[in-house]
């Protein structure tokens, strides 16, 4: 969902960048003293909401917030230099899921069970999307609150599927025949496949992956990538590229959601935050979308991709429990549905569900059938590194350079590879 950069590129700009100050477009409110509780968070419109939720709770407030937003990079780049620098700058840290492991395993994050636990029914922990709280916990700690993030989830043309005759596909076997259908009644190209390398193409390959029973690694020490069932997924993933875009490989998912907006294709799959471009605006298909959760594969399950970011507590803060309640405050439910009209985007459930919301939002509920599922990526300080092991042999067999079973043999030596760094 995210640009994401690697441990080495971080450490690197840390040395270039020591006592100096970073650009990346960053956008503050004025101020910020010893009351004062300073928060860093992505740009955008979940961080604009944020903003707007932090001058709210300074109307009310002795402690005032003060939020510094910058772009995806700088948001991490900033995080790193104060803590390596030794400089306290900030009391509650944005970041991706991505970022979380490397951020503990560095100090920087206070653990948050015990003051979760003591406002345990202000709070209500079950209201939140279960896979953030899972992903926000590292050997039982929850180092994190869901803030924001994305599914995925299918999209389709409820037009050209009338016109070809086509239900809403519920298995992949189903996905892949649908979009060879529509191609040929329609005209229109079937469905979109995103395979930029590296997270653009891992994220769509393991949505369905997962769902045939394939594994990245069980145990977190050995690749289970060289198995049958990613071998089977990958060939039905495969199964759709000639009824896709013919810049399928180098297509990230912007550029998919472009295409499925102009009329280009009949079907998608894609995180849920580009719904909204989707049904607004510009978009020539904006009556006619439909959204559903992703197809199942032969386990049954239907296995979603997450994407998110989650808002922690440093552990070099001096307001631990203040920065704490204001968290917990901005992530409520009543705060979130106040940020939709900011551009905010919603972690909890009760939000998702309320059906003013899914008459406003009509891709709430599948939204929250996809979030229900959703399964994330294995918790690393070196995913990065992970994603740049497994991605390319994958995208070799797909433009049909190199058969599945190389593929997959390459690609699970190379993770082993990573994995044993971590050792």
């Amino acid at each position: 969902m995210n640009r994401r950069i690697t441990t080495r590129l971080i450490a690197a700009v840390t040395v270039l960048v020591a006592g100096t100050a970073l650009s990346g477009c960053a956008v503050s409110a004025n101020g910020g003293g010893s009351d004062t509780i300073r928060v860093i968070a992505q740009t955008g419109g979940p961080g604009t909401a944020l903003a707007d939720a932090a001058k709210v709770w300074n109307k009310s407030h002795a402690t005032k917030v003060n939020v510094d937003l910058f772009d995806y990079d700088a948001t991490r780049e900033r995080t790193v230099l104060g803590f390596s620098s030794g400089k306290n700058s900030y009391d509650v840290i944005g970041m991706d899921y991505a970022w979380e492991k490397q951020y503990v395993d560095s100090g920087y994050l206070e653990p948050l069970n015990g003051m979760v636990k003591s406002s345990a029914k202000s709070i209500d922990m079950n209201d939140y999307i279960q896979a953030y709280v899972d992903w926000g916990t590292i050997d039982k700690q929850q180092y994190a609150l869901p803030w924001f993030g994305a599914v995925y989830m299918l999209y389709y043309r409820k037009d050209l599927l009338q016109q070809a005759g086509v239900e809403v596909p519920k298995t992949w076997d189903e996905y892949a025949k649908a979009a060879q259908t529509l191609q040929e009644k329609t005209g229109v190209t079937g469905t979109t496949l995103i395979g930029k390398r590296d997270d653009p193409l891992l994220d769509e390959y393991w949505s369905i992956a997962w769902s045939y029973g394939a594994d990245i690694t069980k145990d977190g020490k050995h690749s289970s990538m060289d198995s049958p069932e990613a071998r089977q997924a990958f060939d039905v993933w495969k199964k759709v590229a000639p009824y896709a875009p013919g810049d399928a490989l180098s297509a990230d998912w912007p550029a998919a959601a472009a295409a499925f907006a102009e009329g280009k294709t009949a079907m998608m799959i894609n995180f849920s935050d580009t719904s909204d471009s989707l049904i607004s605006g510009t978009s020539k298909v904006k009556d006619n979308v439909g959204f559903a959760p992703l197809p199942a594969g032969p386990t049954g399950k239907s296995t979603p991709n997450l994407g998110g970011w989650g808002l922690g507590v440093s552990a070099k803060s001096t307001h631990r429990q203040e920065a704490f309640d204001f968290v917990a405050w901005a992530t409520a439910a009543k705060q979130q549905q106040a940020g939709l009209a900011n551009g905010g985007s919603a972690s909890r459930i009760s939000v998702l569900s309320n059906p003013q919301n899914q008459a406003k939002y009509p891709y709430y509920e599948a939204a929250l059938t996809n979030y229900k599922n959703a399964v994330f990526f294995p918790v690393t300080s070196h995913w990065v590194d992970w994603e740049a092991a497994m991605a390319p042999p994958l995208s070799s067999a797909l433009n049909g350079q190199i058969s599945t079973d190389e593929a997959f043999s390459q690609s699970s030596q190379r993770l082993d590879a990573e994995i044993a760094k971590e050792k």
